[in-house]
């Protein structure tokens, strides 16, 4: 899969998700903890995207059953911020 394809994909996925909040009355500039997983081929590279985020402040990660990210980060969900933020991720997950 592209990475052009990997962001349509996950831009699909990510406005499925807000249209769903919406139908429930979710008030999308409330700020929560928003949880990203990000898959990695080894352990090694793991902890290297882990050790970049936390470097870099982009959130808090941490290395789950050795090859998996996950990301939380405290920010509201309006659809520019929370595509944007998972675009990031999909491009650094590309790369």
């Amino acid at each position: 899969m592209s990475i052009v394809e990997a962001l349509m994909d996950g831009a699909k996925a990510d406005t499925d998700v807000l249209y769903s909040l919406d139908k429930n009355g979710d008030n999308f500039t409330q700020f929560r903890d928003v949880d990203f997983l990000l898959r990695a081929p080894d352990a090694e590279k793991a902890q290297l995207v882990c050790d970049f985020i936390n470097d870099q402040s982009y959130g808090k990660a941490s290395v789950q059953e050795d090859t998996n990210v996950q990301v939380i980060i405290n920010m509201p969900v309006t659809q520019s911020v929370i595509l944007s933020v998972s675009a990031f991720f999909t491009c650094l997950s590309q790369i």
